[in-house]
């Protein structure tokens, strides 16, 4: 009788603590915690998380059915593992699994744009990879984080032979570490930009903030410290940075951003400042993009493409033909066309 009442007592204990722990786990935006170790781990990878979920719901029933004394306390905590699978599938469910593309816009047709962003992990594809990418999405602009300005140049040279026109803008650190590195290339029918000067700047690896001479949007190529747990301040003050420049107005933004939406909540009027992401707008955002080792659904989605609300997302899609070329991120693809 007391073996009974103190099992039941536990697996209330152990139930009440999953719960807790589960909810905080599944949204811990509910307490600002999005940004902060460990939540902003967990919260991140949610294909991921969802099988590591089932894993430890089967161990737990398998566990329950050879150990009578503790099969109570170990189903009030597999109970809560289910809930959060089930969440976590509804969500992920809700966020899109991604949609087919539309027919890209015609060559002279500058209210419809293409982005590409792609890291490429310090020059890991050969330029000939990435100008590839580049020619089969039709982007006009394409961000590329840890690149530097020789393997930028050769992919413009090759797409110039090929008979697109890009300028090319890089920001390097130093030309020690090739991720220190950032290059965007825009399509000169967008008309002349420049690096703009004296704006704030990302930690590690930089950001290109490039301004028309045309009255065109800006264009951001962005790269943020990859966070962990010594780093995750720096981090935080890199979306800070991003967020403050998506305030502003005609932006798009595209890059690594190192973060999720989830991650990015609280950082302003949309997703990120008044930035609002490709994937989420076009039901693509359960899709990761890091590592090319996990397949898309149990990546995590921290590469993106967001714009202002000057442009509407017509499409976007994460590309995975290029798994192989030697970077641990996948390339984005988003159409947008410009509102009114």
């Amino acid at each position: 009788m007391l073996v009974t009442m103190f099992s039941r007592l536990l697996a209330f204990v152990v139930s009440l603590a999953s719960m807790v722990l589960i909810v905080i786990a599944f949204w811990p935006q509910l307490l600002g915690w999005q940004r902060f170790s460990p939540w902003s781990f967990m919260v991140a990878p949610r294909g991921f998380a969802l099988g590591i979920a089932v894993l430890a719901f089967i161990v737990l029933v398998v566990l329950g059915r050879f150990g009578r004394p503790l099969r109570r306390v170990l189903m009030a905590a597999g109970s809560w593992l289910l809930v959060f699978a089930v969440a976590t599938g509804v969500l992920l469910y809700f966020r899109g699994l991604g949609t087919p593309m539309p027919p890209a816009p015609a060559a002279a047709d500058t209210s419809t744009l293409r982005v590409l962003t792609w890291n490429t992990n310090g020059d890991a594809p050969a330029p000939a990879a990435i100008a590839h990418v580049a020619l089969e999405s039709g982007a006009q602009i394409i961000s590329l984080p840890e690149t530097t300005a020789a393997t930028a140049q050769d992919v413009t040279r090759i797409l110039r032979q090929a008979g697109i026109d890009m300028q090319t803008l890089t920001v390097a650190y130093d030309e020690i570490y090739r991720a220190h590195s950032t290059s965007l290339l825009i399509a000169r029918s967008l008309g002349t930009y420049r690096v703009q000067e004296g704006v704030a700047q990302t930690s590690v690896s930089p950001t290109v903030v490039a301004v028309s001479s045309d009255g065109g949007p800006v264009i951001v190529a962005a790269s943020t410290e990859h966070p962990d747990l010594l780093t995750l301040p720096r981090w935080r003050a890199d979306l800070d940075m991003l967020a403050a420049l998506c305030t502003e107005p005609n932006v798009i933004l595209a890059g690594d951003l190192n973060a999720t939406v989830d991650n990015m909540q609280g950082l302003g009027a949309k997703n990120l400042g008044n930035c609002v992401d490709a994937a989420l707008a076009t039901g693509g955002a359960a899709l990761g993009t890091w590592p090319t080792w996990l397949p898309t659904l149990g990546g995590t989605p921290i590469d993106h493409v967001m714009a202002t609300l000057e442009w509407r997302f017509t499409g976007s899609t994460v590309l995975t033909s290029v798994d192989g070329a030697g970077s641990d991120h996948r390339p984005i693809l988003a159409q947008l066309t410009r509102v009114g």
